[in-house]
Order: structure tokens, then C-alpha cells, then sequence
């Protein structure tokens, strides 16, 4: 156990690979983000206040801009359902969280500026959902 939480390097990773298999080590691995020379976001002045959507989920930075960190705010759950839905009501984006995942880099490259809304769902449970400004 001490090893896997003092160590970031091959043997702590074994480590924490055979706690967590033996459901005896809960690991959140550390968000990478993407280089440095991508834009994310922009300081900007909100005029009125924000009412915010079911809070089952955390978007940050939001605006964005190359990409997005999806938070989980209700524990790891497997085999949840990341979407993103246009203005239109049209699904652009779909993928299943990898297991006891609690936040995601998503990219948004492919998608062009506006309003969409993130969508976590889990056993046909909304478990989430957030609005997220894309700005190009």
C-alpha cells in the first residue's frame, strides 16, 4: 500500500494495478493535458447570472475551445455514457467512460462554435448533465 501511494513510477503503478484489482485501492489518475500551445479558454466578463444545470457534472474550461475535462461529481461508475448534443437537439458526440474514470478529456476540434449540452447517463439514468459554449 505504500508503495502505491509514494510511488510514481513503474513499481507504484504495479502496485496500484494489483490493489485495484483486488478492490482494495481506489486510484484517480491524474489529468494529462493536452501541449500548451493549444488555446483552451478566455477570461471574460458574465453581464448576468448563470443558472447552472443538474450538477451531476463539472465542465471545465467552459467556454472551450481544442478541448474540454468532463468531472464526474458522483463517484466511479462503469460503463457510463458521455454525450454531447447540439442546439438542435442532434447526439454529436458519444462515448462509454472507461472504468472507474471520474473525469475525461474530451476533444472538440471537430465540432464548430456554439451552445451544446454534455450528457452523462449511466443504466438509462441521467446522471449529469451541463451546457457548454465552444468558441473558435
Amino acid at each position: 500500500m505504500q508503495l502505491a501511494d509514494n510511488s510514481h513510477y513503474r513499481a507504484g503503478a504495479y502496485a496500484r494495478n494489483i490493489l485495484m484489482y483486488l478492490d482494495k485501492y481506489a486510484y484517480t489518475p491524474p489529468i494529462i493535458l493536452p501541449d500548451t500551445g493549444m488555446k483552451s479558454s478566455r477570461a471574460f466578463d458574465i453581464q448576468k447570472p448563470v443558472k447552472k444545470s443538474y450538477s451531476g457534472i463539472k465542465l471545465y474550461p467552459n467556454p472551450a475551445y481544442n478541448y474540454v475535462v468532463v468531472e464526474l461529481l458522483k463517484g466511479n461508475v462503469t460503463g457510463a455514457k458521455v454525450e454531447i448534443i447540439d442546439n438542435n437537439g442532434k447526439q454529436v458526440f458519444s462515448m462509454e467512460l472507461p472504468a472507474k474514470t471520474q473525469q475525461i478529456v474530451l476533444p472538440l476540434k471537430t465540432l464548430s462554435k456554439g451552445l451544446y449540452l454534455v450528457k452523462i447517463e449511466y443504466e438509462g439514468t441521467i446522471v449529469g448533465t451541463e451546457k457548454l459554449t465552444i468558441l473558435k
